[in-house]
């Protein structure tokens, strides 16, 4: 959701089948004079996801859920049907093509990371090793992607960007961040890559927190759309978050504010925030602190009131 919609995830899993009868829109849909399809190795129906799938994509999708003939192999699966889509992409070599947008979901990555062949790497009883093994499996297959996409007349003005799905611990790690931070002081990565190098002309490390709220901006950028849009995220590749403006996270328990070079981050419900640096965390009660805290809890209230479930039934 935060992906597609550009705001804050919520607790809210009907959300979708809520947004599906309103007025937001999509980055997708943004994307006009696009040729668009998406690629899922799972069913469109968990998590309500597929009015999301039918307004974006219309009838340009496939899931390969209950075609997996061997263990473990639905990533496989999943992007011999990329590799197919890909090849009914137009060209765009020329100012007259049309431009495409590919999206695909995987999921050897995901929690317990039992979703790679037997045959590939053993399955040990250790979720880090098995995470890695994962990790193999997954390369392996994008590796299938870019040895296509490097066959094609527009490979030189493709840009990929990769995304981690909700943080999920893999490490005892994970569990050491005081509570009730849980799973939300886990990092999720993003990768932007392409062969156009003057994409990343004047780029430097910073310290700012990225968020799956930039990745439609980021995008829209990218395609050059100028139309007004509801997004709160920035464009990464051109856009230097303000320090004193964070970047909200949003999850079932917990809210995460990142800023600069610390992180922000304490429950919706109860008054413990801690701030760390570099993994290294303590109890915060300075007002400032305090002042992120409340205005997060107060973004997240309206959030629930404008997205409750009698909004979305209609029965209010």
């Amino acid at each position: 959701m935060s992906v597609y919609l550009g705001f804050p995830s919520h607790p809210n899993r009907d959300l979708p089948s809520f947004y599906a009868s309103n007025h937001f829109k999509g980055f997708p849909e943004y994307l006009t004079d696009y040729k668009k399809a998406y690629i899922t190795v799972s069913n469109p129906l968990f998590d309500h996801t597929l009015p999301f799938v039918q307004k974006f994509f219309g009838d340009d999708w496939i899931t390969t859920a209950g075609t997996e003939m061997i263990e473990g192999e639905s990533d496989s699966l999943g992007m011999d049907e990329v590799i197919k889509f890909l090849k009914k992409m137009p060209s765009n070599t020329s100012p007259n093509d049309t431009s495409w947008f590919l999206m695909y979901n995987t999921t050897a990555m995901h929690i317990p990371f039992f979703g790679y062949p037997d045959n590939f790497a053993d399955k040990p009883q250790d979720p880090m090793q098995r995470y890695r093994n994962a990790l193999r499996y997954t390369d392996k297959q994008f590796g299938r992607l870019l040895a296509e996409l490097k066959t094609r007349d527009d490979y030189k003005n493709t840009v990929i960007i990769i995304l981690g799905d909700h943080d999920t611990p893999v490490d005892s790690v994970d569990y050491a961040y005081p509570q009730p931070l849980g799973v939300s002081a886990a990092q999720i990565f993003m990768g932007i890559f392409s062969p156009d190098s003057s994409l990343f002309n004047g780029l430097e490390i910073r310290e700012d927190v990225a968020s799956q709220l930039d990745i439609a901006p980021t995008i829209l950028d990218l395609a050059q759309v100028r139309s007004p849009n509801h997004f709160w995220g920035y464009d990464l590749l051109k856009d230097k978050r303000p320090a004193e403006q964070p970047t909200l996270f949003f999850s079932q328990n917990a809210y995460l504010l990142g800023f600069r070079d610390s992180i922000l981050t304490g429950g919706l419900t109860n008054s413990q925030v801690y701030k760390g640096i570099n993994g290294t965390w303590s109890l915060a009660g300075d007002e400032l602190s305090q002042t992120y805290r409340q205005n997060a809890i107060g973004a997240s209230e309206v959030l629930r009131a404008l997205l409750r479930n009698d909004k979305m039934t209609g029965d209010k």
